[in-house]
């Protein structure tokens, strides 16, 4: 069926040159999942969502959990796909309630680096978490199939409240009298607006990652995944003559030394620039670290360049 579908959106793209792109979703094994991209002779989807990170990690999970969990994918999915990362969905909790909000940057930083296709869901930019919602507000039809003791065993609700633009009536999202779930509690602190306005916050860094992206580093980079003991992961994406970036990812409880010289040989360059952090960390978009001398601090990220050539926009 899904190619069947291909084959149509392909016929219309064929006729006035707009690329039309299908997304699949399905709780099903890594081998059926990968299975939608279908084949050379007989395409499926471009995006058949990749539930990988959503269903392997947790808010304990270490930094080869994570490498175990990002390599799966493209080991399973077919030669000449595109690989795409997922990390929240209006199925599952928000990544600051499932996996932490002191990781909510750390991983953030990851679904933007990665190669391939990023997909956010509204909130995360943010660092939205669950809401808690009443058996009387409950509208999840799964949930009000069941019971008041048990509805929240089987909401989504709690995912899937108002988007927080401010700190106004129903957070910015409406003018309505009430909405069709309720506001979640600490909007007026945990908003789009007081977030633009803040010095650093969860959204000036989702932006910096998703305005870098568009770059020829992370947008045509190689991919280079290393594990540094059981909680750091690096990775590099370089593009000849443009350069590279580095990502540091400390899953660990303490402040992590990064051993890049070792672990990228040819990488022995003692200041980087910074392009991304996360809010624990200190050095911010723009400035220069020495490497040999930092030490990233726990449960958070970083993206570090050496540009040599032109890194324009592609994307």
């Amino acid at each position: 069926m899904v190619q069947q579908w291909r084959a149509v959106v392909d016929e219309y793209t064929a006729r006035d040159n707009f690329t039309r792109i299908i997304l699949t979703e399905a709780y099903t094994a890594l081998e059926n999942t990968t299975r939608f991209y279908g084949t050379p002779a007989a395409p499926g989807a471009q995006i058949p969502f990749n539930f990988q990170l959503i269903t392997l990690l947790t808010v304990n999970s270490t930094g080869s959990d994570f490498v175990s969990a990002v390599q799966s994918w493209p080991r399973a999915m077919p030669r000449g796909a595109i690989a795409n990362w997922v990390l929240g969905n209006h199925d599952n909790s928000r990544i600051a309630t499932r996996l932490g909000v002191a990781r909510a940057d750390l991983y953030n930083i990851a679904l933007q680096t990665l190669p391939g296709i990023a997909v956010t869901y509204y909130g995360e930019e943010i660092a939205m978490e669950d809401q808690w919602i009443s058996w009387e507000d409950t509208i999840d039809p799964a949930a009000c199939n069941a019971d008041p003791e048990t509805y929240m065993l089987y909401s989504r609700d709690p995912v899937r409240t108002p988007f927080q633009w401010n700190n106004g009536t129903n957070a910015g999202f409406s003018n309505a009298s009430h909405t069709w779930l309720p506001v979640a509690d600490g909007y007026k602190e945990l908003n789009v607006a007081a977030q633009l306005l803040a010095p650093r916050s969860h959204l000036k860094t989702f932006m910096q990652l998703t305005s870098y992206r568009k770059r020829r580093l992370l947008a045509e980079g190689d991919f280079n995944l290393q594990l540094v003991g059981a909680d750091l992961v690096l990775y590099k994406r370089t593009v000849p003559r443009v350069g590279y970036v580095v990502v540091a990812l400390n899953f660990g409880a303490e402040p992590a030394e990064l051993p890049l010289a070792k672990v990228f040989p040819g990488t022995g360059e003692r200041w980087l620039k910074v392009v991304a952090s996360s809010l624990q960390v200190k050095p911010t978009s723009g400035t220069w670290i020495n490497v040999r001398l930092f030490k990233l601090a726990p449960n958070s990220g970083i993206v570090l360049e050496r540009v040599t050539g032109r890194n324009d926009v592609v994307a």
